[in-house]
């Protein structure tokens, strides 16, 4: 499921990015992260610590709620704690 979640996460910053028409090294100095950490977010390589990832959705006006949808319509599925769905 991490999987999932990196790769959602990197499509969401990389239309938001199409959308703005801004580069990498643009989105990562808006973001506030390092060119590095912005091309592996938006790849998939890695997810973002949770401060980051609530300050790259307040910069960059991410609706959660279309994230959540956008994660569920994927295949996301909740594990209890066995790591059951």
């Amino acid at each position: 499921m991490s999987d999932l979640l990196k790769q959602t996460f990197g499509q969401i910053l990389y239309k938001k990015r199409i959308e703005l028409k801004y580069s990498q090294e643009a989105m990562a100095k808006k973001c506030c992260i390092s060119v590095r950490q912005y091309i592996d977010l938006e790849h998939g390589l890695r997810l973002p610590t949770f401060q980051t990832f609530v300050n790259i959705t307040i910069i960059l006006e991410i609706n959660y709620d279309a994230f959540i949808s956008l994660l569920i319509k994927q295949g996301y599925n909740v594990l209890d704690k066995s790591g059951v769905a």
